[in-house]
């Protein structure tokens, strides 16, 4: 995605991405940080409503996951 959505201009998907649910989750230790907050400042500047939560510790493991998908899903 960090790769699509920061030079997609097709106002068809836009609008598809805008209506959908978005939740970013992941671990303020955690290797993906980065690519995470700049694929929430580009869907931003898409005007794509989501929530970008940042977890204490190094949240990419299984029993994290788990977790996440009882708060987001």
């Amino acid at each position: 995605p960090l790769q699509f959505i920061p030079n997609l201009g097709d106002e068809r998907i836009l609008a598809c991405l805008r209506q959908m649910e978005i939740h970013l989750a992941v671990g303020e230790a955690d290797p993906f940080l980065n690519s995470n907050r700049q694929l929430s400042t580009a869907l931003i500047q898409h005007g794509v409503a989501h929530n970008l939560y940042v977890w204490r510790g190094r949240a990419h493991k299984p029993r994290s996951w788990q977790h996440m998908a009882e708060l987001y899903l």
